[in-house]
């Protein structure tokens, strides 16, 4: 059986990831752990075999990775990439049902307006619909034609109409 490595072990792999050298001191510091904790939680890593030190002299170790410990890594960094994709597939799929839902024959137009990451998904999720005869604009400001249906990002303007658009904040 595999042991799998809890939020404040990982914490620990991680300081060590960057500075194999590091002084519990030290260590306690970037993991944000207690230097009490930090010092229970390395003894823990090193009976579970995540983690074997070397004592160069009576004050300094070197703490090594094994081959298990950064196979856990691994593994979460898999499951936190997995589940990132899966909440903007999500995202995705929920701009692209309001888009639908929304734009009505008079609309020539779709402005995504904003500047992040969730704007990015909408041009996206847009680009994937090929609407036919619509065009579709990137804007970072907020001002959009009477003629238009604008997906807004993070607005902080109130000054379009509410039927020409959603508020994708809101949505989700």
């Amino acid at each position: 059986m595999v042991d799998i490595l809890n939020d404040q072990e990982h914490k620990i792999i991680n300081a060590l990831i960057n500075n194999t050298r590091s002084t519990q001191r030290d260590i306690s510091r970037s993991s944000g752990l207690s230097l009490g904790l930090t010092n229970i939680i390395i003894k823990r890593l090193i009976k579970k075999g995540f983690l074997k030190i070397k004592k160069l002299n009576r004050k300094k170790i070197l703490y090594h990775l094994t081959p298990q410990a950064m196979l856990q890594k691994s593994i979460r960094t898999y499951n936190y990439i997995e589940r990132s994709i899966k909440d903007v597939m999500e995202i995705k799929k929920k701009i692209q049902v309001s888009v639908l839902k929304n734009l009505n024959s008079k609309h020539r137009s779709v402005f995504i307006v904003g500047d992040n990451e969730i704007a990015e998904i909408a041009k996206w999720a847009l680009s994937e619909l090929k609407l036919e005869n619509i065009k579709i604009y990137y804007k970072k400001d907020n001002h959009t034609k009477q003629d238009s249906f604008a997906l807004i990002i993070n607005c902080e303007n109130k000054n379009i109409k509410k039927k020409n658009y959603v508020n994708i904040f809101e949505m989700l």
